[in-house]
């Protein structure tokens, strides 16, 4: 300000609602105290689960994005709420009773993988000594 009570962060004064990307504190030149869930150097990067949004390949392990604190956009084939969850033909993985007709693995989005005696996209034909 006009008097200098009013520190700049990244070309914000302090008392700008847009300082720190809206989520922190301008407590000094061009430094930010983030709010909690947020990181960066002008706090412009929320957290899930732990993990910056801008690491795009751990961020909602790597199957989405971090658009809010803990709270991720999962890609197609993904959800669960940090997108660990693999989605086969519209049954989420760890619904193992009814996942890949409960004979096999959703191991990645509309892929399962059978237990021994059990076939098909979804494993739903079984088979006796390989016929």
């Amino acid at each position: 300000g006009t008097l200098c009570e009013h520190v700049e962060c990244f070309s914000f004064l302090s008392n700008d609602s847009s300082v720190c990307a809206g989520h922190g504190l301008c407590v000094g030149e061009d430094h930010c105290a983030c709010s909690q869930g947020y990181t960066g150097s002008a706090c412009e990067f929320p957290i899930c689960n732990g993990v910056p949004s801008n690491d795009t390949n751990a961020v909602c392990d790597g199957r989405g994005n971090c658009s809010n604190p803990d709270v991720c956009e999962c890609s197609q084939g993904h959800s669960g709420q940090f997108c660990n969850l693999n989605v086969c033909f519209g049954i989420f993985s760890n619904e193992t009773s009814t996942a890949c007709s409960g004979f096999g693995n959703c191991t990645s989005p509309d892929q399962c993988s059978c237990v021994d005696g059990f076939a098909g996209e979804e494993c739903q034909h079984s088979y006796c000594f390989g016929v």
